[in-house]
């Protein structure tokens, strides 16, 4: 599949084992985690392409995504932030990042003894040195069109 990353309606699934939907959890504060969910997409995300690999996100009415305190929340208000989002050919995915600076949306691996963590996070961005370079699966993403 090429890349065909555009503004629209969409929902966002994490390559990790299970391959779980990016979301939000039901409740109505005015911020909320970004989380990944197991089973189905609740609500899908809002894309607005912004400038070259630069995008805004939001998702349901949280219209605004950025980072706090190393994880990824959703808000109803506020500043937006723009992500900047690469698509890797040879995965047919994309990484999410703040910034072109080596980091990138994270989805956590459960942690022996501490149970499953789900909340996006921001991590360095790992990948081998071979060519192309390998990208770990818990920072690669799929946008996932209705049409």
């Amino acid at each position: 599949m090429p890349d065909n990353l555009r503004t629209g309606t969409c929902n966002i699934r994490s390559l990790t084992e299970g391959e779980p939907y990016i979301g939000i959890p039901l409740t109505r504060p005015n911020a909320v985690p970004v989380i990944a969910l197991p089973s189905v997409p609740v609500y899908q995300w809002d894309i607005t392409k912004v400038g070259e690999y630069k995008y805004l996100l939001g998702i349901y009415t949280y219209i605004h995504t950025r980072l706090e305190n190393k994880s990824i929340f959703a808000f109803t208000e506020g500043a937006d932030q723009e992500w900047y989002i690469t698509y890797k050919e040879n995965k047919d995915a994309y990484t999410i990042g703040i910034k072109d600076d080596g980091t990138g949306w994270t989805v956590p691996v459960p942690l022996e003894g501490v149970g499953p963590r789900y909340q996006v996070e921001v991590a360095p961005i790992v990948s081998t040195h071979s060519l192309p370079p390998q990208v770990s699966a818990a920072q690669l993403f799929r946008f996932e069109y209705a049409s």
